[in-house]
């Protein structure tokens, strides 16, 4: 019994410093959302963030649906191998697709453009 309410305080202090550390993490989408919050106004901050929330649970599902499928069709005798190479493959074409692009330079003295909500959420959902 001490055992578990100590493993429960102990899992929960981690749950807590790990939620923290993310919440500060300054990102892409806390970019996104903090821009069309203050370039246009609050309620399209809100559509950037809603659009983030349903993507990212649209990618959650996914995820795990192809993990599952993935992990079972591994299981097959001789596949393992071309699923490691296929991934080993992927990830250095990725690499060097990220090397090739050059970064744009930022104008912090570009005007307010209006901007509709659905184009808020939009670049909410899509920057996932």
């Amino acid at each position: 019994m001490v055992m578990s309410t100590l493993l429960s305080a102990v899992l929960f202090g981690e749950g807590l410093a790990t939620g923290m550390m993310l919440t500060v993490m300054l990102g892409p989408v806390t970019m996104i959302i903090l821009r069309y919050g203050l370039q246009v106004n609050r309620q399209a901050g809100v559509w950037a963030a809603t659009g983030t929330w349903i993507s990212d649970l649209v990618y959650i599902g996914l995820t795990f649906w192809m993990t599952t499928t993935i992990d079972q069709w591994s299981q097959q005798p001789g596949i393992r191998l071309k699923v490691f190479l296929g991934g080993g493959f992927a990830l250095l074409i990725m690499g060097a697709l990220m090397l090739r692009v050059k970064q744009k330079s930022f104008n912090a003295e570009a005007e307010v453009l209006p901007s509709s909500y659905v184009k808020a959420f939009m670049g909410g959902f899509l920057i996932n």
